[in-house]
């Protein structure tokens, strides 16, 4: 037995729900508040993936997204990464990728290919201290660097990749690397 009530009152709507789980009744109940949907604008967060195994360099990285006025979002491995990337479908705007991580099913190039192939839109940046890539290891669209990285190589290579209408405030305001 599922049952919803619904009662609105003064624009704030109240769920009742009954429902059966075996021998039990549960109820829940829910207020739910008019919202109105408001178009995607350059004051939202825009959403950064970080595949890097060692915790301290992530965290870096994070923070150096987070400071370009990305919402970077961690993983340990490629597969996290990839999780992250098809459970927010369409928010990811860069994948900043370490080569070689310990765990998981890939390493960085394999994932740069990856998600190139499967979204086509996230700018991907590829880090090593120890790997340099060979030719087809990096899609076309994604950008090499050498670790030790700064920020501001970080963020310079961020504003050559992205467009003006995806690029953050806070990136726009950034000084540009001599040299990256």
């Amino acid at each position: 037995m599922n049952e919803v009530y619904r009662a609105q009152l003064a624009g704030v709507t109240l769920l009742t729900t009954l429902f059966e789980i075996g021998s039990h009744q549960r109820q829940t109940m829910a207020l739910l508040f008019p919202f109105q949907r408001r178009r995607r604008s350059m004051m939202d967060k825009l959403h950064a993936v970080v595949a890097e195994d060692d915790m301290i360099i992530r965290l870096d990285a994070a923070q150096i997204l987070e400071d370009a006025g990305f919402k970077a979002l961690q993983a340990r491995d490629a597969d996290a990464a990839l999780a992250l990337i098809a459970e927010r479908e369409g928010q990811i705007h860069v994948l900043f990728t370490d080569v070689q991580m310990a765990a998981g099913s890939m390493n960085g190039f394999q994932l740069a290919l990856k998600v190139a192939q499967s979204w086509s839109h996230i700018r991907i940046v590829v880090a090593s201290g120890n790997m340099k890539p060979k030719a087809g290891d990096l899609p076309d669209q994604a950008r090499f660097i050498n670790k030790p990285f700064s920020a501001q190589l970080v963020h310079s290579v961020l504003k050559e990749m992205l467009p003006e209408e995806e690029m953050p405030m806070q990136l726009k305001q950034k000084p540009v690397a001599s040299s990256p």
